[in-house]
């Protein structure tokens, strides 16, 4: 195995005082570089899939809980015990709806999130230049 190979973490210099900091930082990159950088790696976007409700509905079904219950109302059912049945069975439906909205509700909380962008300011040689942060 090379020693070039092995895996490295990177360290930030915390020794050097700020001014010699900033002036390391001075040198910036070229347009041409910074557009490169931009075709080679893309833009700064998360993207986040949007969740099919019915994928999500079949996960919140199929949870063991929800798979206990209805064996519940089965031996309620069977039992003679109608009433604690049809509740149960009410309850359960409201439970499952509540939390696919909760679900559903997240994952497009989550979405909106992700493509935030707000302008940012770049320094330049010859000043500052306001961009979009993606």
């Amino acid at each position: 195995m090379e020693a070039n190979s092995r895996f490295e973490p990177v360290t930030f210099k915390t020794q050097i005082p700020f001014k010699d900091l900033h002036k390391e930082t001075e040198l910036q990159l070229t347009p041409e570089a910074r557009d490169l950088s931009r075709v080679l790696f893309g833009q700064c976007v998360i993207n986040v899939p949007r969740k099919n409700p019915l994928i999500v509905f079949l996960d919140e079904v199929l949870n063991p809980f929800y798979v206990f219950q209805v064996y519940a109302i089965c031996v309620f059912l069977w039992s003679g015990y109608d009433k604690y049945a049809y509740l149960l069975i009410a309850l359960q439906v409201l439970t499952v709806a509540l939390s696919l909205y909760e679900v559903l509700t997240t994952n497009e909380n989550i979405i909106k999130m992700a493509r935030y962008t707000c302008p940012v300011e770049i320094r330049e040689k010859d000043g500052f230049r306001q961009v979009d942060s993606s």
